[in-house]
């Protein structure tokens, strides 16, 4: 049986797409984009930050970006792209809430991994309904 976020991937990587393992990657580009902020209700400008071999980017907040400054030992992020770092799930506490999320630290090995498969998958925006083709309901291409 498929989970939720197989059903409704996420457009960005999420905690449940690492299926509880670490994984050594390399940092392709970041940009900011425009996403839908739910406690704000409006679309704001968010950091993506993207990976090699990797479809889904990973909405990057300043704790996020703060784990990745001082794992690289760098704080500009220019200097970010190419550079290995590892990216693993964990539970976060937040309003009042528990929550499954991404974090980074110091990657333990020069190894880049390949990414699990949902970080290829193309994600789909929550607020908007979508065709879901019952020969292939996880869209991969």
């Amino acid at each position: 049986m498929p989970t939720v976020s197989e059903m409704y991937p996420s457009l960005y990587v999420s905690g449940s797409d690492l299926k509880g393992r670490s994984f050594t990657m390399k940092i392709a580009s970041f940009r900011k984009e425009e996403v839908f902020d739910k406690e704000k209700n409006a679309k704001v400008q968010k950091v993506v930050l993207y990976f090699a071999d990797a479809k889904k980017g990973v909405l990057l907040g300043k704790t996020q970006a703060t784990e990745i400054a001082e794992a690289l030992g760098d704080d500009e992020m220019n200097n970010w792209t190419g550079k290995a770092i590892e990216i693993y799930p964990t539970n976060v506490k937040a309003f009042g809430k528990v929550f499954l999320t991404v974090r980074f630290r110091k990657a333990t090995t020069a190894t880049v991994a390949p990414p699990p498969e949902a970080l290829n998958q193309e994600g789909v925006e929550e607020d908007e309904p979508e065709h879901i083709d019952p020969d292939n309901p996880l869209n991969i291409k």
